[in-house]
């Protein structure tokens, strides 16, 4: 299982956010102000819905007064000889109720 370290900072604190997963970094999704560095795939439709029992948890809720999602989002990744080598992008979101607030850079890794 891996965690993800997701911090957005104090004047964030208590707006939502959302995780998503994508195939790709490019050729990113323009969000009125922020923009979301992955491709808007099928991985990235699967993730963004919210969580993938098995897969993915934490993916979306609510940040604490340090601007911090805790418990940290998480993913499973099976132990598929096919998937080896596959790059995966994650990339997430801050929001109120009204608006975007933020966007995280994307990080790319290599299932090993």
């Amino acid at each position: 299982m891996a965690r993800l370290n997701l911090d957005f900072g104090p004047a964030r604190a208590g707006d939502a956010y959302r995780v998503a997963l994508s195939f790709s970094h490019m050729p990113g999704i323009p969000l009125g102000g922020p923009y979301l560095h992955l491709a808007p795939d099928t991985l990235f439709a699967l993730t963004a819905a919210g969580d993938v029992p098995g897969f993915t948890a934490g993916f979306s809720g609510t940040l604490d007064v340090w601007g911090r999602a805790m418990p940290s989002p998480s993913i499973t990744i099976p132990r598929v000889p096919a998937l080896q080598g596959v790059r995966v992008f994650c990339g997430a979101i801050a929001h109120s109720a009204t608006r975007i607030t933020a966007a995280t850079n994307c990080y790319g890794a290599t299932i090993q």
